[in-house]
């Protein structure tokens, strides 16, 4: 029988799949001893059924506040006027106070005279004076007499460079 020589045995291919094997194994069975103590979460479970509950829910009670509500302005301003005392019952909507706002009015004061200016521009745009119609019939009338006698003079231009009496430069310059 030959001798098993041991440096012929590791060097097997055998060999080495074995001990990772064996390796796999115990890393494996030392993780799941560790943690043979886990206990998961406890779930209940239950039937879901469809209940009618009905239109109206009556019940005895009281209804109490379970914190205070205050009204606050979101910049600090002089109050006015107040029209609701503290513990009164308001509506939604409802006008509780008057904050003084001096900026605030000298701004929408401006905005105001603005729009007043623009609107009477507008006006005198949209219905021109008797005055502001004579200007600009005239300026029209006079408008239409220099065309009128630039049309004439390209007609006498034209007839001439016809006839050779004028060079075509002459005629490029009328244009």
């Amino acid at each position: 029988m030959p001798a098993f020589n041991i440096r012929t045995i590791c060097q097997t291919t055998i060999f080495k799949i074995a001990l990772i094997i064996i390796a796999v194994a115990l890393i494996s069975g030392l993780n799941l001893w560790r943690n043979h103590k886990y206990s998961g979460t406890l779930v209940h479970t239950t039937k879901v059924e469809e209940k009618v509950l009905g239109e109206k829910v009556y019940a005895s009670g009281r209804i109490e506040l379970q914190e205070k509500q205050e009204a606050v302005a979101q910049e600090s301003r002089i109050l006015k006027q107040l029209y609701v005392k503290t513990g009164e019952r308001v509506k939604a909507g409802q006008l509780l106070a008057v904050l003084d706002c001096p900026a605030e009015e000298r701004s929408l004061a401006d905005a105001l005279a603005a729009l007043a200016s623009e609107e009477l521009r507008y006006k005198e745009l949209v219905n021109p004076s008797a005055e502001d119609l004579a200007i600009g019939q005239a300026e029209f009338e006079e408008a239409k007499i220099t065309c009128d006698n630039k049309r004439k003079t390209w007609e006498r231009k034209e007839a001439l460079c016809a006839a050779g009496a004028i060079s075509a430069q002459e005629m490029e310059t009328a244009r």
